[in-house]
């Protein structure tokens, strides 16, 4: 055996890293960069101009999981939350939650802290 441990992708922690507002009712928009927020990124969206942010339109569910994100909690503690607001606390809220966090992640909009192990 390598010794190796390989995370738990729910202990996993998402902080945010882009701007949202707020939509018609409890929904969410979130503004992401379309060329990333590294420096070369918000140079050639200076020169490209305001067009230059992707908006992303969250449901329901969406939009209280990007309220939850707070950079503290993990990502399977987020789907608990999540589910008891929905109503909804069994494997599949596990699984849909991860599925969003590994897309937010995938668009750049959070970024996920790997467990730090005790």
């Amino acid at each position: 055996m390598t010794g190796k441990h390989r995370a738990n992708f729910l202990d996993y922690v998402p902080s945010r890293r882009v701007e949202y507002s707020q939509e018609a009712g409890d929904r969410l928009m979130l503004l992401v960069p379309k060329f990333g927020t590294g420096r070369l990124g918000r140079w050639w969206s200076s020169i490209i101009g305001r067009r230059s942010t992707l908006k992303i339109h969250l449901d329901e569910m969406g939009s209280r999981t990007w309220v939850t994100i707070d950079g503290r909690r993990t990502v399977g503690q987020i789907a608990q939350i999540v589910g008891r607001q929905g109503e909804d606390t069994g494997k599949e809220m596990y699984e849909r939650c991860s599925r969003f966090m590994r897309t937010l992640s995938n668009a750049g909009a959070i970024h996920l802290d790997p467990p730090v192990d005790p």
